[in-house]
């Protein structure tokens, strides 16, 4: 063991010779390997000031799909699932409106984005069709549309005019990692992709390829089969942080083989940063886990195995329902939802536990199972 930290080590001032390395932000370990062999539970008041929660109106018209997720601001909370975005009350939970609508027809979309689909500055929502990306008011109108270059997957916002987007290398043999191009979709640059892979004639596809997220108006990504997080401006890709994984790093060179067993290596699923925290989800052997990175104190905390998605969960107050994280807006808000079939397990399991919870948090014993999810906004400490 040790000689491979010996390895990796020596690896980094090679490895990032070849990008351009912020010296007033040096750059990060985080020692997700070292934390994941010493987990222990991650509980919301461990890194929360307080905590909201809403229950959203149930009604056909504004089901919420599997796997949405959701988004805030200082009035609103967006869902956003497969197919439909939809905006209720932050504080009552009452629907208020559809934004666009999944289709082949004019105004319309055709899918909708995991990947950074709400603009929280500019409070505006983004959806695809045919190689362009829609952006959509909070009203419901589209206000204009953004051409895409070819084969590209994922895109985060630059700036006002420029915009980054992800090559996905789905065969092993792609040179650049990410393109930035504006408004007249004119590429402005290319950054190079110094990993290689075995070319490939399959057409490997992962889900998610890549991350982007913004934070205080900067632009951060991470791509999958890669240990770094990076800072992404029009003239450089600096690292930031480095997941340090250790054996349970997946080799890049593997990303186009059928022979890759991902369930012995940590596969990313979601990330998600405040002031304070770096906040990541993977998968490992079947099971899905969430790991903590205080920014401050330089501590990451990987909790202990629970069932629920791969989005990402802490565990609640008094032993309830936990809770799995859509979103962090600017606010420091972390955005979290509970299943209410999970809701609706748990007060059936366990009676003895009901008068020691909150009224807040027993007033949904009549939850159905059909319901729309409860959201929780935790405000986080900085």
């Amino acid at each position: 063991m040790k000689s491979l930290y010996i390895l990796f080590l020596i690896f980094i001032p090679f490895f990032f010779s070849q990008f351009d390395i912020d010296n007033k932000n040096p750059i990060k370990i985080i020692n997700l390997h070292e934390a994941f062999e010493n987990r222990k539970s991650i509980n919301i008041k461990d890194i929360s000031l307080s905590s909201n929660y809403i229950q959203l109106e149930t009604k056909t018209e504004c089901l919420i799909g599997a796997k949405a997720r959701v988004y805030s601001n200082y009035k609103y909370l967006i869902s956003i699932d497969r197919e439909r975005i939809l905006l209720f009350d932050r504080n009552d939970g009452k629907f208020i409106r559809e934004i666009g609508h999944k289709g082949n027809g004019p105004d319309e979309y055709l899918f909708t984005y995991s990947i950074m689909p709400y603009n929280e500055e500019k409070n505006v929502v983004y959806a695809g069709k045919n190689k362009k990306r829609l952006m959509f008011s909070i009203d419901g109108q589209l206000l204009g549309e953004l051409p895409i270059p070819e084969l590209v997957s994922e895109i985060g916002d630059i700036d006002d005019t420029a915009f980054a987007a992800f090559l996905p290398n789905y065969q092993g043999n792609e040179k650049n990692k990410i393109v930035v191009f504006n408004q007249n979709n004119s590429v402005i640059r290319t950054f190079p992709n110094y990993l290689s892979a075995p070319k490939s004639d399959g057409f490997f596809m992962w889900n998610p390829n890549s991350w982007f997220y913004s934070r205080n108006k900067q632009l951060y990504f991470y791509e999958l089969f890669n240990d770094t997080l990076f800072h992404v401006n029009t003239s450089s890709l600096s690292p930031r942080f480095i997941f340090n994984m250790g054996i349970y790093s997946p080799p890049y060179k593997m990303k186009t083989s059928s022979k890759f067993e991902k369930d012995k290596y940590f596969m990313m699923q979601t990330l998600n940063e405040s002031s304070k925290y770096l906040l990541c989800s993977f998968k490992f052997n079947k099971r899905s886990y969430t790991a903590i990175y205080d920014k401050d104190q330089g501590k990451t905390i990987v909790n202990d195995y629970s069932p629920e998605s791969g989005l990402g969960f802490i565990n609640n107050i008094n032993d309830f329902v936990p809770l799995e994280f859509s979103s962090i807006n600017e606010k420091d808000e972390l955005i979290c939802t509970m299943n209410p079939l999970k809701i609706k397990q748990w007060f059936d399991l366990n009676p003895e536990k009901i008068s020691q919870l909150p009224e807040y948090l027993k007033i949904l014993k009549n939850i159905q199972e059909t319901n729309n999810p409860v959201i929780i906004i935790v405000k986080l400490k900085k």
